[in-house]
């Protein structure tokens, strides 16, 4: 039998093969995973906070609002401006769609 390509590549680079009968060995396995398994329990600190702050600020800008009065006073500034700004944000892509249609209108 012919040999492949791969196989002289093999002994070009490596040598001969011990036993050409033999299997190949399994592949070594690290250790990582079997240490990892008991700790990952959840989310850890960092996501729990990242995931919670996202969910309150969303939670907030549905909920407060935003006009001429004075923004609750238990918040910082910048989250009641940030809020405001996304509340006006999304009030603008809402219309977005009438502004659209009347263009086209206009344009036909």
């Amino acid at each position: 039998m012919r040999v492949s390509k791969l196989e002289r590549y093999y002994q070009a680079e490596f040598g001969p093969r011990d036993d050409p009968g033999a299997p190949e060995p399994a592949p070594v396995r690290s250790r990582t995973p079997e240490r990892m398994r008991g700790r990952r329990r959840g989310p850890g600190p960092v996501k729990l906070v990242l995931l919670l702050g996202g969910v309150g600020f969303l939670g907030a800008s549905l909920l407060m609002p935003c006009g001429s009065g004075a923004g609750p006073g238990f918040l910082p500034q910048g989250l009641v401006a940030a809020v405001c700004a996304r509340q006006a944000v999304m009030g603008h892509i809402r219309g977005l769609d009438d502004r659209f249609r009347s263009i086209a209108g206009a344009l036909r």
